[in-house]
């Protein structure tokens, strides 16, 4: 599949892909953790390298998207299973921060964008 988008520039663009029926960001990272301090720790390092900027609205605002996809898998072994068997179930959160939600009027005073 191609970009998602065609309007943007290709240098700064994020193109989503699909494979096996799954859509990602291309250049995204997947981390497994077994933790919820494994899972901040990824927040925070995510977070930590979003683009941000002054608008006329905010002193500090997020410039880029963000995309956090947490899959939660649940294991177990049924009383019938053989040695090295188990089922699974999996779930997907996907939450999606766009950035410059502010109007181009109110954060620049209709001059575009300055970071």
């Amino acid at each position: 599949a191609g970009p998602a988008s065609s309007s943007r520039e290709a240098s700064t663009a994020c193109a989503l892909r699909e494979q096996d029926g799954r859509v990602y960001a291309e250049g995204a990272v997947e981390e497994k953790v077994a933790s919820v301090a494994g899972v901040m720790s990824v927040i925070q390092r995510g977070a930590a390298a979003r683009a941000t900027a002054a608008t006329g609205v905010h002193a500090h605002s997020s410039r880029s998207h963000a995309i956090l996809i947490l899959a939660v898998e649940h294991r177990w072994k049924p009383p019938s299973a053989g040695p090295g068997e188990y089922k699974s179930q999996t779930s997907r959160l996907t939450l999606v921060d766009l950035a410059g939600s502010e109007t181009m009027e109110r954060a620049h005073q209709g001059t575009g964008d300055s970071g």
